[in-house]
């Protein structure tokens, strides 16, 4: 289903087909009409009786604004519900609050209020090991590759990280694991012992899609993650 953002709230919430038919909110037709005129296809369905996933119920962000009692309203009561195996695409202007949707739903920003429920656990109420252990189970792609990884490290080290904290998987295990992974982005073995800063975005940022699918999570949060590639590498993925 599609679910549009404006000014921090959820303006039109509905199935792929109801909304590509016949949208109802005036920022949701200029949107489709753009996306008309890419030329894009539908997504697929997901049955309506897949079980819930991922629920997220009020969520709301506020951010202080320094030497000031105000603070920026960045996301207002959000509430969202994803099914396993469903694709939920969030689409707003810049700055409407998309990015904060998603690093609140994964725990990198903390929401001001609201409930984040995974399979029915509130994810909001974990915290330390509890919450590190979950980690394996939701990853998130940025938008700028550069700022996703640290530059002295390996690509194997970057692909194997997660596979330390959440596996129990031998060196050798990680690195065929890393390989197998690197081959879904379309990139050779060779680039594991090559640096961030010898590579190109679009590279990078394959290498960070592969770093969130490695350990197989059940959700994954994608914030815009195709801006750097090039077309064919769009495609492909």
């Amino acid at each position: 289903r599609v679910l549009v953002l404006h000014d921090g709230m959820i303006v039109e919430d509905a199935p792929v087909r109801d909304f590509f038919a016949a949208p109802r909110h005036p920022y949701s037709q200029d949107v489709l009409r753009l996306y008309r005129e890419r030329g894009s296809a539908w997504p697929a369905q997901v049955p309506v009786t897949a079980p819930t996933l991922l629920c997220a119920e009020g969520l709301t962000k506020n951010f202080p604004i320094r030497h000031s009692n105000k603070v920026v309203h960045a996301v207002d009561s959000v509430s969202l519900a994803i099914r396993k195996g469903e694709a939920v695409g969030l689409v707003g202007e810049s700055g409407s609050g998309k990015t904060t949707v998603g690093r609140c739903l994964v725990r990198l920003v903390e929401p001001t209020s609201g409930r984040i429920l995974l399979d029915g656990a509130d994810l909001s109420a974990l915290s330390g090991r509890a919450l590190r252990d979950r980690r394996a189970r939701f990853q998130i792609v940025f938008q700028d590759p550069y700022d996703s990884v640290d530059p002295r490290w390996t690509v194997a080290d970057i692909l194997g990280e997660p596979l330390t904290l959440h596996t129990s998987l031998d060196k050798s295990a990680r690195r065929k694991r890393a390989t197998e992974t690197l081959a879904l982005v379309d990139l050779p073995e060779t680039v594991l012992d090559r640096k961030p800063r010898g590579l190109g975005a679009g590279a990078l940022q394959r290498i960070n899609i592969a770093r969130a699918l490695i350990s197989e999570p059940d959700f994954i949060v994608l914030d815009e993650p195709t801006s750097v590639l090039a077309p064919r590498a769009r495609n492909s993925l």
